[in-house]
């Protein structure tokens, strides 16, 4: 078995000469095989070697003890010992709490100066992930199941031997190791495919059934690193950042081959939220419905994602986003930075013949009109101004909607308000009952920056400048 885990190692480039690894070690069978190989092969790399636990604080006493007998294996073998334990509360997704709080523990490790983090997974482990997400309606990229090496640093050097054949070693090396009883539960999906599904499929003419599911996985590996570089080529064509998500043409999406729309989708999906734990096929074709839809707007909702269709482009963004409002009273010398802009207003004194039109950075404002502090907020549904060059009143509503502003964009847009009455729109410009004209003895400009180029709240006082 160890030179068949050296082989994977050397395979998959897992490790290199010094490199420091911290073996994920749960007290189970698997992870105490991976400790002792890892110790094993150490010397051959030269290896700078540690153990890392998660106490996920299901099983009380039991747990704890798992805890125990894992940082006395460590210190036995002379190695550094990274503990760590969650409480879950009784109404929690056990199973998520637990992937988030080792994938925290994980990357708490790589930040900390550790190079990979090795964690027990074997060949069966890859078999009933394939499976499972097979069941639940996966596409390509679910079938490659469990990868030898995540770009998260993860390494998984025993993932081409099969549970049995690593309890055999282990039993072989007189390892000792824990015994997880929620392991036997035939209630959780998993198990149930470990302990009834799988052994009734290999009893039932498939004997190499847990082989077939892991070769299936290596060859959708193989078809997904191709598909990872020309999803990387289509995104930089076909996605661009937008209001705190991600953005792409309907039309673009729709007329793509279903395989490249598919995975397009599930990677902006991905940078989105982070991962696509939970997201299945059923998911990516509500999105490509959408975008395939003759209907000007609409939304699908999916697991921490919420993706939206208006004027003609999809936008990403994460689901629960809460909706920004924002109430400054401000005036001239001021300047407020939102996230995606910084709105500052400057006193400058007028000079005959300045052209006054809105250039869409800067709109003038008399301010002797004004006369007094203003507000800056995000807009609401029912405020009206009449832009320059307008003979009524409009609602703000209706220009967004005649200026194309998709509804992602609508969320947080800046406007400045006297009172009850809207003096300034982002993109409408100054209201032209306070527009100011050559003939303004002070002019207030309301000038635009993206965000992080200029300063953020609050200069104090007054500033007056000279328009030229």
């Amino acid at each position: 078995m160890i030179e068949r885990v050296a082989t994977t190692l050397e395979r998959h480039r897992m490790v290199w000469e010094g490199a420091r690894v911290a073996a994920a070690v749960s007290g189970g069978a698997d992870s105490m095989a991976l400790l002792d190989a890892l110790c094993e092969l150490g010397p051959r790399w030269k290896l700078d070697l540690g153990v890392a636990h998660l106490d996920h604080g299901l099983r009380g006493t039991a747990s704890r003890g798992d805890a125990a007998f894992v940082e006395q294996e460590a210190r036995r073998r002379g190695l550094p010992f990274h503990g760590a334990r969650i409480e879950q509360p009784l109404s929690a997704n056990v199973e998520q709490n637990a992937r988030r709080a080792r994938l925290a523990l994980f990357a708490r490790l790589r930040e900390s100066g550790w190079d990979r983090v090795a964690t027990g997974h074997t060949a069966s482990d890859q078999a009933e992930t394939v499976l499972f997400r097979l069941l639940r309606g996966t596409g390509g990229g679910g079938l490659a199941g469990i990868r030898p090496v995540t770009r998260a640093g993860l390494i998984r050097p025993l993932l081409e031997l099969t549970g049995a054949e690593v309890r055999e070693w282990a039993r072989g090396r007189g390892l000792t190791w824990r015994e997880d009883a929620s392991n036997q539960d035939v209630s959780l999906t998993r198990n149930l495919i470990r302990h009834s599904v799988l052994p009734a499929l290999e009893g039932a003419g498939f004997p190499h059934a847990t082989r077939r599911l892991e070769q299936l996985a290596r060859w959708a590996q193989e078809d997904e690193a191709y598909w990872e570089a020309e999803i990387r080529r289509l995104a930089e064509r076909e996605l661009r950042p937008e209001a705190g998500g991600w953005s792409a043409a309907a039309a673009g999406l729709a007329a793509l081959p279903a395989a490249a729309a598919s995975r397009l989708v599930r990677y902006a999906c991905e940078l989105v939220r982070g991962d696509l734990q939970r997201l299945d096929r059923r998911h990516v074709e509500a999105v490509l419905a959408l975008a395939r839809s003759r209907a000007g707007a609409g939304a699908v909702t999916l697991p921490g994602v919420v993706v939206e269709r208006s004027f003609g482009r999809l936008h990403w963004s994460p689901s629960g986003t809460q909706l920004l409002h924002f109430h400054y009273t401000v005036g001239p010398g001021d300047g407020v930075e939102l996230p995606d802009t910084i709105v500052r207003l400057e006193l400058a004194e007028s000079v005959v013949g300045v052209e006054c039109v809105y250039n869409g950075d800067v709109s003038r404002l008399d301010w002797e009109l004004l006369g007094g502090p203003l507000v800056l907020r995000d807009w609401q549904p029912g405020d009206r101004f009449r832009p320059i060059g307008h003979s009524a009143d409009r609602k703000l509503s209706d220009l967004l909607q005649e200026s194309r502003v998709p509804r992602w964009e609508r969320a947080g847009w800046p406007v400045l308000a006297k009172g009850g009455s809207l003096v300034w729109s982002r993109r409408f410009g100054p209201s032209a009952e306070y527009a100011a004209s050559p003939a303004s003895s002070r002019v207030l400009r309301v000038i635009e920056r993206p965000a992080g180029v200029d300063g953020g709240t609050s200069v104090s006082g007054p500033a007056v400048t000279r328009e030229v």
